[in-house]
């Protein structure tokens, strides 16, 4: 290994300290979940799963591939506090 030189980003900034929606939910099913809509995602370029609150409390997880298809998960949560999250 070796030292390099410069400075390191700041990574305190990437992720921010406060949050606008607090949500719990049942770790298990939506790990599956997350787990299920990855694997339609990791195909596509920009690899990427939407989670988005709806009414009742239901999160919808989701992505699309255009050339594979499209996976929409629907998880209830448990507490839904503060804005909605798309």
């Amino acid at each position: 290994s070796r030292l390099l030189e410069g400075n390191y980003p700041d990574t305190s900034r990437l992720i921010p300290s406060e949050s606008k929606t607090d949500i719990t939910v049942n770790t298990k099913e939506f790990l599956q979940a997350i787990d299920r809509a990855s694997l339609l995602a990791r195909e596509g370029r920009n690899n990427v799963v939407k989670l988005t609150t709806l009414e009742g409390g239901i999160i919808e997880i989701s992505s699309n591939t255009p050339e594979i298809g499209k996976v929409i998960e629907e998880i209830q949560s448990e507490v839904v506090e503060g804005e909605d999250l798309k």
